[in-house]
């Protein structure tokens, strides 16, 4: 999926006072199909219920990994899936338990209509607010962890990165279909292996 992104010109000005904490935002719909993929590939169960208890399980880990080795707590912290996907999860009646289980994280989920067949909607609903916690409202903490692979993320990054915030990228490693090669070419962000949150490396 490619989608055009308008080009941001940020002046490196970093804003005096910045919370301190992770604002995570995630791609629920990259982020369950890709799942979906690495748990067949395992040869591990990939219906529903075993995808989402693994979600949560390692974002979980993520969130206890982030306080425990950097000292910092989710401020602001955005699921974003689209309406198919609740639809998914309401029909299997596992909708109201996976909000509260992201909510406990202190996630909360955003919900974006699904137009079309084609994939792609989560991406500007996510960018657009990113920007407006970045340049409009100026609440972005001091430090932005992404969860997904999708490389229509890297201007986004770069942005923040100017701006003076710390940025990562928590997905799966790239070999085999994973985050997208774009994203790990973000200078001086870092990568969070999500099978594995403690293991991490710096980008060069």
């Amino acid at each position: 999926m490619h989608m055009e992104v308008p080009s941001t010109t940020v002046q490196q000005n970093p804003e005096k006072e910045v919370v301190l904490g992770i604002q995570l935002l995630i791609d629920g719909e990259n982020l369950y199909m890709r799942t979906v993929e690495y748990l067949k590939a395992q040869k591990k169960p990939s219906d529903t219920a075993a995808t989402t208890d693994f979600i949560i399980a390692k974002l979980g880990e993520l969130a206890d990994t982030l306080e425990d080795v950097h000292d910092l707590r989710i401020h602001v912290g955005y699921y974003y899936m689209t309406s198919i996907g609740e639809d998914a999860l309401r029909s299997r009646r596992m909708l109201g338990g996976f909000k509260e289980q992201l909510r406990q994280l202190g996630i909360e989920t955003v919900i974006v209509e699904k137009r079309n067949d084609k994939s792609g909607n989560v991406d500007p609903r996510l960018i657009s607010e990113a920007y407006r916690l970045l340049f409009i409202e100026k609440k972005a903490s001091s430090d932005l962890v992404l969860v997904s692979g999708d490389k229509d993320y890297e201007p986004m990054l770069v942005d923040y990165e100017k701006q003076g915030r710390k940025v990562a990228v928590c997905f799966y490693p790239p070999i085999g279909g994973g985050a997208s090669i774009d994203l790990l070419s973000v200078r001086g962000a870092e990568f969070i292996d999500f099978t594995n949150p403690k293991q991490s490396w710096a980008i060069p």
